[in-house]
């Protein structure tokens, strides 16, 4: 669980998140960040250990971040488009 709130700055939504279970915020975080860098292309060296200090509050190392990434993609099972099921609709 998480708890949190939204503010704007300018035009942007921006999330305060506070994590209820930080395992679950920093794969959270890291799926994120794997969209992020699917469409747009990582921004700076270092982004998703970055990001996880932020929402953390304490710094994570960059190998780290890298090891958690690796084991998202392993999860997701390298897949990183639309994952539909193929199992029929249930009725």
């Amino acid at each position: 669980m998480q708890f949190g709130y939204f503010s704007f700055v300018g035009d942007e939504a921006v999330m305060h998140a506070q994590p209820g279970c930080p395992d679950l915020l920093t794969i959270l975080c890291t799926c994120i960040y794997l969209g992020v860098k699917v469409t747009e292309g990582p921004q700076f060296a270092r982004q998703l250990s970055s990001m996880l200090s932020h929402v953390l509050g304490s710094p994570v190392p960059t190998e780290k971040a890298i090891d958690l990434e690796m084991r998202c993609l392993k999860n997701l099972r390298w897949r990183l488009g639309p994952y539909c099921c193929a199992a029929p609709a249930r009725t």
